[in-house]
């Protein structure tokens, strides 16, 4: 903590025996925010798409991966994607059993570089695989808030 900083003490967030810090807004950047809304608005996913490399990917990004260069486009992208990996949680983050078993997959999409993590869900264990064809389900409209959570879960496509 700065000792030069002025502090507005109704504004401090205190994590005991960790640290000491003031609530900080910030943005995520005009194209994360337009990420964010159409995903809240459309239930469509999207990826950044850079015209200078013809690359679309994941998770988006202001800059591109490959040259470097600003990126100020999204591209729908179809809202099927495959398991690229997998792992089936059975305890919390804090070492607490959980009643259901997680399963959080990683999921590539067609002709897009990069990945997405999320859960798994209306599948049995023995149905689960490296390869498997998955679709989002959204959450009602009024229930979205404009966040990676306004997708509950991938389900399998064919079910």
């Amino acid at each position: 903590m700065s000792y030069e900083k002025e502090i507005n003490l109704d504004k401090l967030i205190s994590y005991p025996s960790i640290m000491e810090t003031e609530e900080y807004k910030y943005t995520t950047g005009y194209l994360s925010e337009q990420f964010f809304l159409k995903l809240k608005n459309e239930a469509q996913l999207y990826a950044a798409y850079c015209k200078n490399c013809d690359l679309i990917f994941f998770p988006v990004r202001g800059f591109c991966l490959k040259c470097g260069n600003e990126v100020k486009e999204l591209k729908k992208i179809k809202n099927e994607g495959i398991v690229v990996s997998y792992t089936i949680a059975k305890i919390d983050s804090y070492g607490k059993e959980l009643e259901k078993p997680k399963i959080i997959a990683l999921i590539s999409f067609e002709n897009v570089k990069g990945y997405l993590i999320h859960f798994l869900d209306e599948i049995q264990y023995d149905k689960l695989r490296i390869g498997l064809k998955v679709i989002p389900v959204f959450k009602e409209y009024n229930e979205r808030n404009g966040s990676l959570t306004d997708i509950k879960y991938f389900k399998p496509a064919e079910n």
